[in-house]
């Protein structure tokens, strides 16, 4: 109910009673939840629309690069420039070898701090108690939202760990095994 008070008065301005107006608003008050609950569910309906339409593009550009070069480096670095900045801020692609896996590809969203993501990247550990290397060995894929500092103790040595932690800022990750013919190369 919305109600309406007015104090009546009388021929000397003396209160003599109140007129009150009530209305039933039960329709309109459901009505406006209606429209809210709406409003809202279009809302996360437009969000995951945006989502397929940005997978959708970003699947169709991987396709593209994939279709245009034989080179393999230069085809995993175009993939990496696909996923930096649309995912991730970071993407660092190793390929396994004899010796566990290399770095070959790093792209990160501050140009600048791609030299140094190299370089604490050659320097991982990538034997079977570290994440790449039970990536390496075809480990189901990874995702942390927020990783511990102690996640990267198996891979970084104690000196490297603060800078990995604290200057480039690697807070979560995604590690996904690449696999070709069903043999784990990267």
């Amino acid at each position: 109910w919305e109600s309406c008070y007015e104090p009546l008065r009388d021929a000397n301005g003396e209160r003599a009673g109140a007129i009150v107006l009530s209305i039933d608003i039960t329709k309109r008050k459901l009505s406006e939840r209606e429209r809210d609950r709406s409003l809202v569910e279009e809302r996360a309906a437009r969000r995951v629309a945006e989502s397929a339409r940005r997978r959708s593009e970003l699947l169709a550009d991987a396709s593209r690069v994939l279709a245009t070069s034989f080179d393999q480096e230069a085809t995993l670095l175009a993939m990496a420039h696909l996923v930096v900045p649309a995912i991730a801020d970071c993407c660092v692609v190793d390929l396994a070898d004899v010796e566990g896996g290399r770095v070959v590809v790093v792209v990160h969203r501050d140009r600048e701090q791609e030299a140094k993501v190299f370089a604490v990247g050659r320097r991982a550990k990538r034997g079977p108690g570290s994440p790449i290397g039970r990536l390496l060995a075809g480990a189901a894929p990874n995702y942390r939202r927020d990783v511990d500092p102690s996640y990267w103790k198996n891979t970084f040595e104690a000196d490297e760990l603060e800078m990995v932690v604290n200057d480039l800022g690697f807070r979560s990750i995604i590690s996904v095994p690449m696999r070709e013919r069903g043999n784990v190369v990267g």
